[in-house]
């Protein structure tokens, strides 16, 4: 999801919303790799993103369906957020359409050439978006 606040930026409004929100979603069980995002550039409108990952679509299913998340879209999030969007997608490198992780992904970039797990997510993102976007995913998977 991306969001802008109704709240001023960097206010206390602000970083309570943040807060709440990383406290109340992250104890919902099926929440993995949950992150909150600062915009940086100046071509978006959003100023903020939550990204998480779910084993599976019925992980995702029981997240949205959680009380705790229920209740903080409808005691938070609509009061509290000015405009939003949200990207729900599975995995495009798994090559027999199953869903595969990033990091799956990334254990089998590393395979392959050799980088580092280590690499702070953010670098590996962008290699796995180059990857894709040069079409070599197929030849990535088969390889594997």
């Amino acid at each position: 999801m991306v969001f802008t606040l109704k709240h001023a930026p960097h206010s206390l409004e602000e970083k309570e919303f943040l807060t709440d929100a990383n406290t109340i979603l992250t104890a919902i069980e099926d929440v993995t790799l949950f992150e909150q995002l600062r915009q940086v550039s100046p071509k978006n409108d959003y100023r903020f993103g939550f990204s998480m990952e779910f084993a599976d679509q019925a992980a995702y299913t029981r997240y949205n369906d959680h009380l705790d998340h229920v209740a903080f879209v409808s005691d938070r999030r609509v009061p509290e957020v000015e405009a939003f969007d949200r990207f729900q997608h599975i995995n495009a490198l798994a090559a027999d359409g199953s869903q595969a992780s990033p990091r799956d992904a990334m254990t089998m970039v590393s395979k392959i050439t050799g980088i580092r797990a280590q690499w702070p997510r953010s670098c590996r993102r962008v290699l796995l978006k180059t990857i894709w976007d040069v079409g070599n995913c197929d030849a990535l998977a088969r390889s594997s």
